[in-house]
């Protein structure tokens, strides 16, 4: 946003801005009226093509807009890639001064800073043949015979540390808790009653999944299907909630797991053997 708020007119206005990031995509940069700078972080509004800024009365005003994105995937290659920030200066100025403020700096200046969020990612999947927790049972599930499944839940989160991880799904009553659980983490609980799995692992440094593992929890159930799932594929865990919030930003994030059934998606080797049989 610009203005004039001079007593008298202002000719030949320019207006620049910079941005400075180093998570800045600056192929992005652009303006729908703004010059760009040839291998530059800046953006230009020059009189000599905008007749707006040709001549600013006084108490005039206006405003140009720009784009710039984030890189897609900011690399995290060591602890200290974290917590960036971008920073967007602004001027305005003429060459000619104006009537009534000869050698006087007319000239305004305006920054801005922006915390980049992480990105935190959230995955539910599950499997027969896995090496966490070994399974048992026919694959096809079949009538009145126990089948055993994992579940994994796995977060990772890219450049900021976050706070207050919670992940929250159901699983249905016909399927058994086994109570096993890798690794064993108390931060994982289950509910008998409701049916609700809430696990709480709170802190996720910055880089986890990338310069460090990723932050996971394994967990078994039993299925021994009835007669009314033949030719069905049950479902074995509901679709989960996550949500975290991010230290540096204050940002909160909501992100869904997908709802699993029998097919197994995730298991190459389980996958279309998921419909009961009898």
């Amino acid at each position: 946003n610009w203005a004039n708020n001079l007593p008298g007119a202002v000719h030949n206005v320019n207006i620049e801005i910079s941005v400075d990031g180093a998570v800045l995509d600056l192929r992005t940069l652009q303006s729908p009226n703004g010059e760009a700078q040839v291998n530059s972080n800046t953006l230009k509004w020059r009189a000599a093509r905008i007749p707006a800024l040709s001549v600013v009365d006084p108490g005039e005003s206006g405003k140009f807009s720009f784009k710039v994105s984030t890189i897609k995937d900011i690399p995290v290659r060591s602890d200290t890639d974290k917590n960036y920030v971008v920073k967007i200066v602004g001027s305005i100025a003429t060459p000619e001064g104006s009537v009534g403020y000869e050698g006087v700096d007319i000239s305004g200046r305006a920054s801005r800073e922006y915390k980049v969020a992480s990105r935190v990612l959230f995955t539910q999947k599950s499997y027969y043949y896995d090496s966490r927790i070994p399974n048992s049972g026919p694959i096809p599930p079949r009538v009145g015979q126990e089948t055993t499944y994992t579940i994994v839940w796995s977060l990772l989160n890219t450049v900021n540390d976050i706070k207050g991880a919670e992940v929250r799904a159901t699983i249905p009553s016909y399927l058994r808790w086994t109570g096993q659980i890798v690794p064993a983490d108390p931060s994982l609980s289950f509910n008998a009653s409701t049916r609700e799995l809430v696990w709480r692992p709170d802190a996720i440094a910055a880089g986890t999944g990338f310069i460090r593992p990723a932050r996971e929890v394994a967990f078994q159930v039993g299925l021994t299907p009835a007669l009314p799932q033949v030719k069905k594929r049950p479902e074995l865990i509901s679709t989960s909630q996550m949500e975290a919030v991010d230290i540096f930003t204050g940002s909160i994030f909501k992100e869904e797991g997908r709802s699993i059934d029998t097919s197994l998606p995730d298991d190459p080797k389980a996958s279309n053997k998921g419909e009961v049989t009898q």
